[in-house]
């Protein structure tokens, strides 16, 4: 059952869909995609503004760069304008319509709710589930995964209603949040366990309390916690290439990666990326560069030039 705080915020919700013209999405960055201007882990915005993926962008971060061109600014010779300190992700107010959903359960229509929708299944988890529960699926949690459940409803609408866990909808989202809370522990053990509660950790997630915090760092410190750090290093280095595909993956790139074909031809600019018959091959080699705006060239680390030069000889 949804607690009293999540019915009113569902009574009170305004539904929009995707022909609502009420809620007018703020700008992003610039394209990150847009040639010579990628930015590391851009993907994951933050926002203050809500916008119909029930996550917002937030304009005082935006630039005057000229999209998919890279000639703003920064290629005027001008300083580049310095990015503000990132805001947590948080849900919006309004009921987010999906019109139309994937076998596999994942939002298709409209646009910006696909888009926004993994910031939101990650913001529904760390207002719902502490940072050190262990095991989503497990028996014991079946009412923490009934509430999870229920908050995505009362955020997002979606064809089919049903809050039974076994739907696509349901059950995708499952599987999306015991990744998510993987990756918040991963990224609270790797870049927060040292800094002051109150000053940093407070600010950055507020639902975790002091004792929370302080019980998930000495747990970091245990053993078993230190023998699966080894075991993942070990893991992470037999990785071929880091890919710089953001939080969307393959689906989020590849509009961008099409707007950047029409830009090589009107340009008159040789596709690189033309050798490539293999749409898989083209996928993983694309999926691992960046475009450096000063030499005019793609970049890749050694261990993806080797698997390029082994396919391209193929």
């Amino acid at each position: 059952d949804m607690s009293g705080n999540d019915s009113a915020a569902a009574s009170s919700s305004r539904t929009i869909s995707a022909g609502d013209e009420a809620v007018e999405p703020s700008s992003r960055h610039g394209d990150p995609d847009a040639l010579g201007t990628y930015m590391d882990g851009q993907d994951d915005y933050t926002s203050t503004v809500h916008d119909e993926s029930g996550t917002a962008t937030n304009p005082e971060d935006a630039t005057d760069r000229d999209e998919g061109t890279g000639q703003g600014d920064q290629a005027a010779g001008q300083p580049k304008k310095q990015r503000k300190p990132r805001r947590p992700n948080m849900l919006g107010t309004d009921r987010i319509v999906i019109n139309r959903v994937s076998e596999a359960g994942l939002p298709l229509s409209p646009k910006k709710a696909e888009q926004g929708y993994s910031n939101g299944l990650g913001c529904i988890l760390r207002e719902t589930v502490s940072i050190n529960e262990t095991n989503l699926r497990s028996k014991a949690n079946e009412n923490l995964r009934a509430l999870l459940i229920s908050k995505l409803h009362t955020h997002y609408k979606f064809p089919d209603e049903s809050l039974d866990e076994t739907t696509p909808v349901n059950n995708t989202a499952l599987c999306k949040w015991t990744k998510l809370l993987s990756t918040w522990k991963s990224k609270a053990k790797s870049e927060y366990l040292e800094k002051d509660y109150e000053t940093e950790i407070k600010k950055k997630w507020p639902s975790v309390s002091e004792e929370d915090w302080n019980l998930f760092k000495r747990h970091c410190e245990t053993p078993e916690v230190k023998e699966m750090e080894k075991w993942g290093k070990e893991m992470r280095a037999r990785n071929i290439g880091h890919h710089t595909l953001g939080s969307r993956g393959y689906p989020g790139k590849k509009p961008k990666w099409d707007k950047q074909d029409a830009e090589f031809a009107a340009a008159g600019i040789p596709n690189p990326f033309k050798e490539f018959e293999n749409p898989r091959e083209n996928d993983y080699i694309r999926g691992r560069c960046k475009y450096d705006e000063e030499t005019k060239t793609w970049v890749l680390d050694e261990k993806t030039a080797k698997v390029k030069e082994l396919l391209v000889f193929d």
